[in-house]
């Protein structure tokens, strides 16, 4: 995206056959930063890898930490659910909110019939 960008400006022009040193040295940067990039991620990733194997045990705590604060979340999300058969005995209070909408479309929808 960058270098369509550089196209447009008329830094980089499509009529060099032969690179000249900015480009050169762009592409060459570009593939330096890449091949760095990479080593980063794999040798860092092995080096965190490597951690993560002789701690094993504290990553089973941290897993089973966050598995049971889900549970504990979902726990608290059921209780504070009210129950099906509640909702049957109150639709009003799940279509409140709907009723008040449609009675002010009906009152706006007659004002406009009486205009």
């Amino acid at each position: 995206m960058f270098s369509q960008l550089l196209f447009a400006v008329g830094i980089f022009r499509l009529e060099h056959r032969v690179p000249d040193l900015g480009q050169a040295l762009y592409i060459l940067g570009i593939g330096l930063g890449t091949m760095i990039g990479n080593c980063v991620f794999i040798f860092g990733g092995q080096l965190i890898a490597d951690k993560l194997q002789n701690n094993q045990d504290i990553i089973s705590w941290v897993i089973g930490g966050i598995f049971s604060i889900t549970a504990l979340i979902q726990i608290w999300k059921m209780v504070r659910k009210k129950d099906t058969a509640h909702k049957f005995e109150h639709p009003e209070e799940i279509t409140h909110g709907l009723e008040n909408r449609m009675e002010e479309q009906m009152e706006k929808q007659m004002e406009k019939d009486n205009k």
